[in-house]
């Protein structure tokens, strides 16, 4: 798929609740099992977090960073994360970097530690590649979801049709 194709493609899959939940399982899969907590920011990284919570068979927490404008409780964040946890950040996709950037920073400011960041897709970017170094830079894994160990596309994942 195209970049633009996926961009539509984000704007109607999570709010399908069966391609949600086969989502959740595949980030399921990937997710290693040191993790107890998971971080998001936005609509996309908060559905695919509570769906991998509702999937999870193991205990795991969810902190979910609003965005400045979704500060409708008066708190920046939702959810429950402890200093000792072990995190992912868990989002559709690498488009810009900026949303990887704003949780990186969201979670400096808390001193939470963040080991991995799993996303279904990175699109090919130079701001990405500054992200993605910068992630190595600081010991963080990126893991794309619907690649297999290879760095080969998944042919039953979300963007292979």
């Amino acid at each position: 798929m195209e970049h633009n194709e996926l961009r539509v493609y984000y704007s109607s899959t999570f709010f399908n609740s069966g391609d949600l939940q086969k989502f959740a399982i595949q980030y399921l899969a990937k997710l290693p099992t040191e993790v107890t907590c998971l971080l998001s920011r936005g609509s996309s990284g908060c559905a695919i977090a509570s769906a991998m919570l509702a999937h999870a068979v193991y205990p795991l927490n969810h902190c979910h960073f609003r965005k400045e404008h979704d500060n409708v409780h008066y708190e920046d964040y939702a959810g429950d994360y402890h200093k000792s946890n072990i995190c992912a950040i868990v989002d559709d996709l690498i488009e810009t970097g900026e949303t990887l950037k704003k949780m990186m920073d969201d979670a400096k400011e808390r001193d939470i530690s963040v080991k991995y960041v799993l996303v279904g897709h990175i699109h090919n970017d130079d701001r990405n590649t500054e992200i993605v170094n910068k992630c190595r830079e600081f010991g963080i894994q990126i893991i794309e979801v619907e690649k297999d160990e290879n760095g080969n596309r998944i042919k039953e994942g979300r963007y292979c049709k």
